[in-house]
């Protein structure tokens, strides 16, 4: 038996050959001295320092002083012979082939003589003809006869053959099942136990094969053919009662009671009797109430009419109202209610359930009948409440109340409104001048304590313009008709119109003008309206003003 040497111990004793036989070839072998075991250091592969000990004495000088003149017998290396070729040494044996090892195994079908039998002639299964009391089961032997392991990772067999992977710890010892992938260590075998059971009918079964994946060198497959046959009653028949007496009674293919296979009943849900074609249960009669409304035979006759909301009464009568509860009370469709915050608002359940939804429908709006709408403005049921969402193009909301919607049409022309014969309102604020811009002055309605807006103006036209002439971005004074009794005294670029009609809304008319009338004198004179240094534009428009008589001999009386 060779024992291998360490890959360094080997390189070494292949040096010390090549070496005595440079010494042979000299003549000069006799002349060295006999090495010891110390002389060379086996685990490292490295001469002994005390081979240079042993040389002669005069060969032990220093390196640096060696000649080749100096050794006494050695002929110049330029008058030797020349060498004859040398022949290739072989290497030990051990070091002859460092290929690393390949996986080997051998897969043979052994038949009933599991685990040790010999290998069948050929790689084929013949389970022959078994009877329905006759089970067979055949094996196929993997053996890894290599130096690394094998994995045996699939099985693959057509029906009705089944298949273990097994592994005999000694032979007639029990099967141990082993899961795959398995790995098969050198020397290690494991077997594929193939079982295939008689049956009631006769049947020759197509020609298969077991395939075993075994990965090796790559995924390899090792085929193994299956050939076997059922030996019973004619094709079609079946002896279901186990009673030879009776011979094959059954055919399977028609009878309820064993429908395509022996004790095989068609027991199908709510079924009163059942049928069977072509091996498949199907539906006779339903019982009382339930019907096959699905056309599905395995679900047997599934609804139950008097009570099923998807085919109350009939199959395909569904009872389901929108929006709405309801229940299937002896096949008949009964209303129980509208859901949540739905209304039945056109009185037709039958054909739209509960059809409004109160929270959003503004036809419906917080209740049937409750319309969400304003006129000339758009509005949107929000949570059942109706929301104004603003005024339609042209058209305005002036007295802020939504019963009579966006009341007011106009339609824009400037930004800057005063007022002007035409009466035209141009910024459509709902009069001839600007409101945010103006105060309002009414002898019949107005109070000098009032803030002089439309609805609360003042009394006289002094107050109004004192109130214009302090107040920022207020430059207009426009008066209702009617008499003022009082002096005016214009303010520098505040504008002073009448002619409007408070009960009308603010209108501008010529039939309304404002009369102004003062019969106190000063200073010999009677003036109804003065001005004194206007440097701006200020406007007077559409005002009666009458200065009454002076009283004293030679005043004057101006109305303006």
């Amino acid at each position: 038996m060779m024992i291998p040497l360490p890959p360094s111990v080997r390189l070494c004793m292949l040096a010390t050959m090549l070496l005595m036989l440079g010494a042979c070839a000299s003549g000069d072998v006799s002349d060295l001295p006999p090495a010891s075991q110390s002389d060379m250091d086996m685990s490292s592969g490295e001469m002994s320092p005390e081979l240079d000990m042993r040389a002669p004495a005069d060969m032990r000088k220093p390196a640096e002083d060696m000649r080749l003149s100096d050794m006494a017998g050695t002929p110049d290396m330029a008058d030797m012979p020349d060498m004859p070729d040398m022949p290739d040494l072989p290497l030990p044996e051990d070091m002859a082939d460092m290929t690393p090892p390949e996986p080997s195994y051998v897969a043979c079908a052994v038949g009933e003589q599991v685990p040790d039998g010999a290998c069948l002639p050929a790689d084929e299964l013949d389970f022959g003809q078994l009877t329905d009391a006759q089970v067979r089961t055949l094996g196929v032997r993997l053996l890894n006869d290599g130096s690394v392991p094998v994995i045996v990772s699939a099985l693959t067999l057509p029906s009705p053959y089944l298949a273990e992977h097994v592994t005999f710890s000694m032979a007639g010892a029990p099967a141990t099942p082993m899961a795959l992938p398995h790995e098969l260590g050198p020397g290690e075998r494991s077997f594929v136990l193939v079982t295939l059971a008689g049956g009631v009918q006769m049947a020759t079964l197509p020609d298969g094969a077991l395939e075993i994946s075994v990965q090796a060198q790559g995924m390899e497959t090792v085929s193994v053919a299956l050939r076997g046959a059922l030996q019973g009653c004619a094709m079609g028949r079946a002896n279901c009662d186990m009673n030879p007496q009776t011979g094959c009674e059954t055919t399977p293919a028609s009878d309820p009671l064993h429908c395509g296979g022996c004790d095989q009943p068609c027991d199908l849900p709510q079924v009163l009797t059942s049928t069977c074609a072509q091996s498949a249960c199907g539906i006779g009669v339903c019982e009382d109430d339930w019907r096959d409304c699905d056309a599905t035979a395995q679900t047997g006759c599934e609804a139950h009419i008097k009570t099923s909301l998807a085919h109350c009464g009939g199959c395909g009568k569904p009872c389901d109202f929108a929006n709405a509860q309801e229940s299937c009370e002896e096949g008949s469709c009964t209303f129980g209610g509208c859901e949540g915050n739905f209304d039945d608002c056109d009185g037709d359940v039958e054909s739209n359930g509960c059809e409004s939804y109160l929270l959003e429908d503004n036809a419906h709006c917080g209740g049937c009948n409750q319309p969400c709408a304003v006129a000339s403005a758009v509005a949107q049921c929000v949570l059942g409440s109706c929301q104004f969402q603003g005024c339609v193009s042209g058209s305005y909301d002036l007295n802020n109340d939504l019963s009579d919607g966006c009341e007011y049409s106009c339609s824009p022309t400037s930004t800057t409104d005063l007022p002007d014969l035409d009466y035209i309102d141009a910024n459509c604020d709902g009069i001839d001048g600007d409101v945010a811009r103006a105060v309002f002055v009414s002898a019949g309605l107005g109070d000098d304590s009032n803030p002089g807006t439309r609805q609360l103006p003042f009394a006289t036209i002094t107050r109004a313009l004192d109130t214009a002439q302090v107040t920022s971005g207020i430059d207009q004074v426009l008066v209702d008709g009617g008499t003022y009794t009082e002096q005016v005294t214009l303010s520098n670029g505040i504008a002073l119109a009448g002619g409007y009609e408070s009960s009308q809304g603010w209108g501008r008319s010529q039939l309304s003008i404002p009369q102004v009338q003062w019969t106190g004198e000063a200073s010999g004179r009677v003036i109804a309206l003065r001005g004194t240094n206007l440097t701006a534009d200020t406007l007077v428009e559409q005002l009666a003003f009458t200065a009454g008589d002076a009283s004293s001999s030679g005043a004057s009386s101006y109305a303006m």
